[in-house]
């Protein structure tokens, strides 16, 4: 399970993946995480870049999605994308595909 939360308010999110099972945090991100979908090998996310430039050099605000595998994480989409564009990722509704949405 992936929930967010922020403390005071405050914009910038703490993001934390849960095993549901044993109730233990997994992991725990502390930036902005917009969207989230595992798959089989890992997971998607999406990330917003609110104060710092993106892996490519984009100042922010920018959105930039990535794949994790086990302790690697790649970025996988939006190189060269500036502040106009906006990310999401979902699920198909079979399970099978990741979509994205990139709107302007």
């Amino acid at each position: 399970m992936v929930y967010v939360f922020s403390i005071c308010g405050s914009d910038e999110g703490i993001t934390r993946i849960i095993d549901l099972e044993t109730k233990q945090i997994i992991e725990e991100k502390h930036y902005s995480v917009v969207d989230f979908s595992f798959v089989d090998d890992g997971y998607y996310f999406v990330r917003f870049y609110r104060e710092t430039t993106t892996p490519d050099g984009m100042d922010p605000p920018a959105d930039r999605v990535f794949f994790k595998r086990e302790d690697k994480e790649t970025m996988v989409f939006g190189e060269g994308f500036g502040s106009e564009h906006f990310m999401s990722i979902e699920k198909s509704t079979d399970g099978n595909w990741i979509m994205l949405t990139v709107s302007v």
